[in-house]
């Protein structure tokens, strides 16, 4: 499994999405639906915990293929919001990169 810390305790972490992080993906989009609806369409294609899981089945596939990959962004121990590497170019390096963040997560610190 992917896991990178993002400061020198591991309270903050990026780490690849697994099966068992549906439910904390899900209820993050669920409390954020307008904050991020107003940029992403991430809310209106989550309707249900099922359709977080499908996301990172689809997200790990792709991962598995070097097409790309989403992160889970953890403070804390609870998920933070989400950084995708999408349509990576190996030959150019270079690839898209998108992130959110909840709302309630925006001004926060790590070591904070």
């Amino acid at each position: 499994m992917f896991k990178h810390n993002l400061d020198d305790t591991g309270t903050a972490y990026l780490s690849l999405f697994a099966s068992s992080d549906a439910a904390a993906l899900y209820q993050l989009i669920d409390r954020n639906r307008e904050h991020l609806g107003a940029w992403l369409r991430i809310p209106e294609m989550t309707l249900t915990e099922e359709d977080s899981r499908g996301f990172i089945e689809r997200t790990r596939l792709r991962y598995a293929r070097e097409e790309g990959f989403w992160l889970g962004i953890w403070l804390r121990g609870e998920l933070a919001g989400s950084i995708g590497y999408c349509d990576i170019d190996y030959m150019n390096r270079k690839a898209e990169i998108g992130y959110w963040l909840g709302k309630e997560y925006e001004s926060m610190r790590a070591t904070g």
